[in-house]
């Protein structure tokens, strides 16, 4: 609200008030209807994504996975963070498929200069395909 009253009242400043609370105890003189003009949001925001800390339970909420568990930590305690849901329970890492394995395993003996990398895909799908692990596994590959 008090971003909103600087841009109307002084349209030049259009960062967060350096001109002072002046204007809006006038303000608030003139119109007591207005809800309270507070320099600081008094709702409670609402994240996807908690970062609990191991050692200290320091919270951090993110809108995404934005955070890299593996290299950051806790500034309070340098504990490390374990990625929960907005109702607590602890995201599960998902091991990678086995074509994904297999395409980190050989995509750099497949790599060669001037080959794109749609190509090296379509020879390590197809690989994949003659060792029989797309049956084995249950998952569909499809080379074009």
């Amino acid at each position: 609200m008090l971003h909103a009253l600087s841009v109307y009242i002084r349209p030049e400043f259009t960062a967060y008030i350096p001109w002072g609370q002046a204007e809006v105890y006038r303000c608030q003189k003139v119109f007591p209807s207005l809800p309270l003009i507070e320099r600081c949001h008094n709702y409670i925001i609402d994240a996807k994504y908690l970062y609990v800390c191991d050692r200290c339970g320091q919270t951090i909420k993110r809108h995404s996975k934005s955070l890299d568990i593996d290299r950051k930590v806790c500034g309070i305690c340098q504990g490390h963070f374990i990625l929960r849901s907005r109702d607590g329970k602890e995201f599960s890492r998902r091991p990678a498929n086995t074509f994904a394995q297999f395409v980190k395993e050989n995509y750099g003996k497949e790599r060669k200069p001037g080959v794109k990398p749609a190509e090296i895909m379509k020879i390590l799908s197809l690989r994949f395909k003659e060792k029989g692990m797309a049956s084995e596994t249950g998952e569909i590959i499809t080379v074009e």
